[in-house]
C-alpha cells in the first residue's frame, strides 16, 4: 500500500474555506500540538540573545559575587610597575629642566650684579664732585673776602643738593627687579627639588596595594597643588628677568652714547623677534618642534 497524501487544509490550515471540495467550514482541529503561538518558555528563549560563543562560561567580573583584588594581587604589581615607569620618566625631566635653570639663573646673577653695582652709584651723590663743589665754594668765598665784595649766600647744603635722573632711576629698577626675578628663581628650583625627592615612594614598606595608594595620593597631590605648572613658570620669570636686563642696558648705553644704544636695539630686537617667533610657531602648525611652557601660555 502507498502512503496517502494529505489533502491541503488538513494540517493546521487556519482557513476552513480555502478547500475547493466543500463550501462549508470544517470542524477546527485543536491547536494544542499546531498552535503557531509560542510557548511562554519558547518566547523567553527567543527573546534572549545568543552568544556567538556558547562554550564560554560567564566572566567573574560579571557574577554578583566578585571581590575586589586582595592586598598582594597581581593587579596591584602591574599598576605599580607601569606608574613606576611614568612617574620616573616625570621626575627625571623635571630634574633636567630644573638643573639647567639653576645653572643659568647662577651665571646670569653672577653677570648682572656687575652691572647692578655700577648703576647703582647714580643714585647716590658722588663724594669726589662733594668735594670739588665745596673747595669751589671756598675758593668763590676767598675771592669775595679779597676783593672786598660780598659772598655767596647759598649755603653748602643747598649747594650739594643730589637728584638722580630719570634714567638713571629706570636702569637701576630694570636691573634690580631683573636680579631680585633670577634669585628668586634659584630659590623656588632648591625648594622644587626637594618636592620631588619627597614625592619618591620607592623605599615605603608595605602591600602593594598600599604603596599603589600612596603612589596615587602624592600624584594627586602634585596636580592638586600646582607642582607642575610652578615648576613650567620658572623659565617665564627667567626670561622675563632677561628682557628686564636687555631693557636696562638699553636704557644705560643710551644715556652714554646713542650710537652705542642703537646697535644694541637692533641686536635685541632681532633676539626678540626670534623668541616671538619660536613662540608663536606651534600655534600656527602643529607639527612645529619649537614647544615650550611658552607656548602653551597662548
Amino acid at each position: 500500500m502507498g502512503v496517502q497524501p494529505i489533502p491541503p487544509g488538513d494540517i493546521c490550515d487556519p482557513n476552513p474555506l480555502a478547500q475547493g471540495s466543500s463550501s462549508r467550514p470544517r470542524m477546527a482541529r485543536p491547536r494544542s500540538s499546531c498552535s503557531t503561538s509560542p510557548s511562554p518558555s519558547m518566547r523567553q528563549t527567543s527573546l534572549r540573545p545568543q552568544s556567538p560563543y556558547p562554550d564560554l562560561q560567564t566572566p567573574p567580573f560579571a557574577e554578583d559575587s566578585w571581590d575586589p583584588p586582595g592586598p598582594d594581587s597581581e593587579i596591584w604589581n602591574m599598576y605599580l610597575e607601569d606608574a613606576t615607569k611614568f612617574d620616573t620618566a616625570l621626575i627625571d625631566d623635571w630634574n633636567r629642566i630644573i638643573d639647567v635653570l639653576l645653572l643659568f639663573a647662577a651665571l646670569f646673577s653672577a653677570v648682572l650684579s656687575a652691572f647692578v653695582i655700577e648703576a647703582y652709584k647714580g643714585l647716590k651723590p658722588d663724594s669726589a664732585d662733594q668735594a670739588v663743589s665745596l673747595l669751589q665754594q671756598l675758593n668763590e668765598n676767598l675771592v669775595a673776602l679779597r676783593q672786598g665784595t660780598t659772598a655767596s649766600d647759598v649755603s653748602p647744603a643747598a649747594s650739594m643738593a643730589f637728584s638722580p635722573s630719570s634714567s638713571v632711576v629706570r636702569v637701576n629698577c630694570a636691573w634690580f627687579a631683573s636680579l631680585t626675578l633670577s634669585l628668586g628663581v634659584t630659590g623656588v628650583a632648591v625648594l622644587a627639588k626637594q618636592w620631588l625627592n619627597n614625592y619618591d615612594y620607592s623605599n615605603v614598606s608595605g602591600s602593594t596595594r598600599e604603596r599603589a595608594r600612596l603612589r596615587q595620593y602624592r600624584y594627586t597631590g602634585l596636580q592638586k597643588w600646582k607642582v607642575p605648572e610652578i615648576i613650567a613658570l620658572l623659565p617665564l620669570l627667567l626670561l622675563a628677568s632677561l628682557a628686564l636686563f636687555y631693557w636696562g642696558l638699553i636704557e644705560f648705553l643710551w644715556a652714554l652714547n646713542s650710537v652705542v644704544a642703537f646697535v644694541m636695539v637692533v641686536l635685541v630686537g632681532c633676539i626678540g623677534l626670534f623668541f616671538a617667533f619660536t613662540t608663536l610657531s606651534p600655534l600656527l602648525s602643529p607639527r612645529c618642534p619649537y614647544r615650550t611652557s611658552l607656548s602653551y601660555v597662548f
